[in-house]
Parts: C-alpha cells; structure tokens; sequence
C-alpha cells in the first residue's frame, strides 16, 4: 500500500473495544451489534471538483462513524462495503468502531434528508489488512463488509470486476467513474465540509505500480478529487454494458485535497481479490453466491481453458515476435491489434518470444486468430485459431 493519507473524514482518533469479535476462517474479523445506539447526525453541509446528478449516484452510501464520514457502496440489499480504514486503527488493524457506531443514509440520498431505516448488525474485515510484506508494502486488504438488519434498497452495479479485467480496463486506459460524499474543499481548511449529496468523478484508469492485481491508480489533476470522507466510496466501469464494481476508495495524495506537490493520484483496492471475504459476507447475510460469467477458449493447439469475468490472457510462445490478433466479423477478418513478442528465458530455444494479450469476450461465442506473417525465425509463418466462449 503506498504511505498515503486515507480518505475518511474523522476528526479525532477514537479506541472501542468490541463488543464480540471472533475470527471467521483464517483471518477475518465479524464485530456483532449489541442494543441500538441512537445516532444524532452531526455531519454539515460537499468530493472537490465532483458533479452532482450521476446517472450512478445511488451507488455510493453515506456513513456517520464517531464524529466522521466514510462512503460505501451497496453490493446486495443488505450488504455494503466500505474501507477497513472507516471502522478499524489504520496502524494496528484493530476494529475501533461497533456496528451501533455506524449510522447508514439512503443510497444516493441527500443526508439532509435523514439517515435510512436499517441498523448495521455485523462488520467484516481482515484484522492483518495493515500488515507489512517483506518488500514494505502493505498488503491491499483495505476492505470491510457491513451486514445490515434490513434490505436498503436495489444495488446499482450487478458484480464485481475480476482483477484479469480490471488489468485489461487500465491497459485500455478506460474510463471508470468515483462517487463519494467527501470534502468539497482542502483537508486542511476549516471551513471544508462534506457533501450533502454524493458527487462524481470520472479519469483513466492506470495501472498499479509494480504491475500487481490487489490495487489500482486514479490519476487526478490537481483540480478534481477525492478527499477526506470519500474513503470506501465506489470506483465503477462499465464492461460489455453491465456496471461493475472495481473496489473501495482507500487514500491518495496530491492537490486539491492535500496541500502536498506530490502528483495527484487516488488508490483503491479490487474487491475480488478477497473472495473469501466476500463469501463471508454472502452467508451473513443470507445471500446466494456472486453470479460471475465465466469465459472460455480452446483451439486446434489451445486446450480448453476457462477463467472467470471476461476477460482471458492469451499467453505462448513463438519463434517469431510480430504477431497480428484478427476477429472473425460478417465481412471477413478483421485486425483487432498488433503485438510484438519479447523474448523470455521461460521459453525454449526454438521459441524464445513470449507473446501476450488480453481478449475481452464481446458475444457468446466469438472466433480469433493469431497470425504471424513471415519473418526470421518464422519463415513460412503461421496461424493459431481458438475460439471464445462467454456466459
């Protein structure tokens, strides 16, 4: 994890111990609800530069914990997930926060307008999310599910985005869009307030540094944000027509929202990559398990392969490096994109050059074909065709 401010908007550190906690699997944390806590809103009327009216604004949930703000996003009818930074010591990893803490608004509502008529009942988290890697970095596990005692309403996204298909959106430098109710102004200035309403933000995704699957970048601008209270808030791309969900704003750097010069980004960590997390929170709440497609290719020389999402990672190698990947359309076939192989010690003599791709599957059943034209160490050339299935 990069050593960068979380977004969430307490004032003041706040130590509670649980009222119950015990661990689920290897590592999880689940904090049960005791009696109500009556929770008085103390939140003023709001993300810097962000525009209100989304056609996607009901994703994002405003939440009241201590004196402070944090943003979720409503998964199932009775399940949010937000930041482990809004209810746990980012230090340490312990819960500091009991479900009565939390008071839930309306998704996409104006908090103006009261909180929602639900109770959260459980929180799920790692309690290691904080712990050191060998490399120094943290390991992404900035999650927590909150389990609520009654549906909240109808999710706006219908799944999470697999980490294969996130690496392909920043590849693409895809458009993915933020919601949140943080500050409008510097973290620093006093007069800063949250927004009454949730507010949008739109970039390129890129990728992570290091080339990992845990965490992904939002490379802002230094006019437009996130800031404090935008922390948990959803990150959301669309994907062969369907909205998903790539993960919960964790922290950034950088203008408007911290005075620092660094350059401006946000980071947030993908959802999917806690499958067991999530499955967690399906049996708390009751809920089926997530419904992913699930994509498949086999060919001549391509033993059947499936892989979740819809995306599949064309991955061999060749004695030639040029290389020209072509869809078969009513017309005949068509380039999609030209690749260059780069050799790797993982391949053998006759066949040094890796050549790698990512295939989106654009209908249910789509023909490809990779094709080398002649060149050294491939004189006669060649074609891979394969077929790609999704459902």
């Amino acid at each position: 994890m990069v050593d960068n401010a979380p977004r969430s908007s307490e004032r003041r550190h706040h130590m509670k111990q649980s009222l119950s906690a015990l661990v689920l699997g290897a590592a999880v944390t689940t904090v049960i609800a005791g009696p109500a806590v009556a929770a008085v809103p103390s939140i003023l009327p709001s993300v810097i530069g962000g525009t209100p009216g989304s056609p996607m604004a009901s994703a994002a949930v405003a939440l009241e914990i201590h004196d402070g703000l944090c943003t979720a996003s409503l998964w199932r009818s009775r399940i949010l997930i937000t930041a482990a930074h809004c209810i746990s010591d980012s230090q340490t990893g312990a819960a500091t926060t009991q479900p009565g803490d939390i008071t839930v608004y309306p998704p996409g509502a104006n908090i103006s307008g009261g909180p929602a008529g639900v109770k959260v009942t459980q929180i799920l988290f790692d309690p290691e999310w904080t712990t050191q890697a060998p490399d120094g970095e943290s390991v992404v596990r900035d999650i927590a599910y909150l389990i609520l005692d009654a549906p909240l309403g109808l999710p706006t996204w219908s799944r999470m985005a697999t980490p294969a298909e996130i690496v392909e959106l920043a590849r693409a430098g895809a458009e993915i869009e933020y919601i949140g109710y943080g500050f409008t102004g510097p973290r620093d200035d006093p007069a800063s307030r949250t927004s009454p309403v949730p507010l949008s933000l739109t970039s390129r995704l890129v990728p992570a540094d290091g080339g990992g699957t845990a965490q992904f970048v939002f490379r802002g601008d230094g006019i437009r944000g996130t800031c404090a209270g935008d922390s948990g808030g959803p990150f959301l791309a669309i994907i062969s027509g369907t909205v998903v969900y790539l993960g919960p704003l964790q922290g950034g750097a950088g203008l408007p929202c911290d005075s620092e010069q660094d350059d401006p980004f946000d980071y947030a960590a993908v959802a999917s990559e806690m499958p067991e997390l999530a499955q967690q929170a399906l049996a708390a709440a009751g809920e089926p398990a997530e419904a992913t497609p699930t994509t498949c290719v086999e060919g001549p020389d391509i033993e059947r392969q499936c892989v979740a999402g819809t995306v599949w990672n064309y991955d061999y190698c060749w004695s030639g490096t040029r290389a020209v990947l072509q869809v078969r359309a009513a017309s005949g076939w068509e380039t999609v994109k030209k690749v260059t192989g780069r050799r790797n010690i993982a391949c053998n003599r006759s066949s040094p050059y890796e050549i790698t791709l990512s295939i989106t599957a654009r209908q249910p059943r789509t023909s490809y074909r990779l094709v080398l034209p002649k060149q050294p160490g491939l004189l006669r050339g060649a074609v891979d065709p394969f077929t790609v299935t999704s459902g």
